[in-house]
């Protein structure tokens, strides 16, 4: 399993399918990539179940390791994950 491979795989499920993700610096991981986008969980937080999320998965020694922040509802979200990543 590559970083890579895992990002196409927890992104497939976005209405957008974001690909193999973005290269990002994380203290300590032998690598990183993210991606953005929305989702249609069914149950999702947002009325119409549709979220916002943001993941991470960067590489250890030994495992990966996966972060997924959720937001709601996905039109408020969508102006602070934005500032996130023009930050970097």
């Amino acid at each position: 399993m590559t970083l890579r491979s895992e990002m196409r795989r927890l992104g497939a499920g976005f209405q957008e399918p974001p690909g193999d993700g973005t290269p990002i610096e994380v203290a300590g991981a032998h690598g990183a990539r993210r991606i953005d986008g929305t989702i249609d969980l069914g149950e999702g937080v947002s009325e119409e179940g549709i979220d916002r999320v943001a993941t991470i998965v960067a590489a250890g020694r030994r495992a990966l390791v996966l972060l997924r922040i959720r937001t709601r509802p996905a039109d408020e979200a969508a102006g602070r994950t934005s500032s996130a990543r023009s930050a970097r």
